[in-house]
């Protein structure tokens, strides 16, 4: 009896958390998902797959070819397909390093943050203007984001009314000026919704 006491008082307690992720999540996914992780806190995040077909709102024959979250047309037009937060993380990392401002305004960014600089007078040109003052300090915070999306170092956390906030883990946020980005859902589309310090 005091040796089953004295093993359990050895024992570690940790935590785990149950997620669940749809199994197309697998082919919108820029590289592999793992099963499960464990946290610096010792935290054990465990995924189970449940099956959903989806053609992510694309046609018969457009779901046969594999998914691509960007594309360049055959007319040098390039098409966004942000479906997730993950997505939009991604796609404005790679617009912003190629300084494609027009497509984050006309592609990546919510309606209600266009109506929003619209409000405020500047609207297109102010919105490319701040992108391109603080292009810097955002392409660190997103660049330190998607690094550490293997290893679960970003967190993505519902704050309500369909918003996602995607930040990292306090003990990853560093001097990074930029600390989250807000993603918010229009139809079948990720958005930018918001980003702040």
């Amino acid at each position: 009896m005091l040796g089953c006491v004295a093993a359990l008082a050895g024992c570690e307690s940790y935590r785990v958390e149950y997620h669940k992720r749809p199994a197309f999540y697998y082919k919108a996914a820029m590289g592999d998902l793992p099963e499960e992780i464990r946290l610096a806190d010792g935290t054990v995040i465990k995924y189970t797959t449940y099956q959903e077909q989806s053609s992510m709102g694309r046609s018969k024959e457009e779901a046969q070819k594999p998914f691509l979250i960007r594309e360049e047309m055959e007319d040098g037009s390039i098409v966004l397909r942000p479906i997730t937060p993950v997505h939009v993380l991604v796609l404005f990392l790679e617009s912003l390093r190629q300084q494609e401002y027009d497509l984050i305004w006309e592609q990546l960014l919510a309606e209600q943050t266009r109506q929003q600089f619209e409000a405020e007078g500047g609207g297109k040109d102010a919105c490319v203007g701040y992108m391109k003052e603080h292009r810097h300090d955002v392409v660190a915070t997103l660049t330190r984001m998607v690094a550490g999306l293997p290893a679960q170092e970003t967190r993505f956390d519902p704050m309500g009314n369909g918003v996602v906030r995607c930040q990292l883990r306090p003990q990853h946020v560093g001097k990074l000026k930029y600390k989250y980005f807000d993603v918010t859902q229009e139809g079948l589309n990720a958005r930018l919704f918001n980003m702040g310090g």
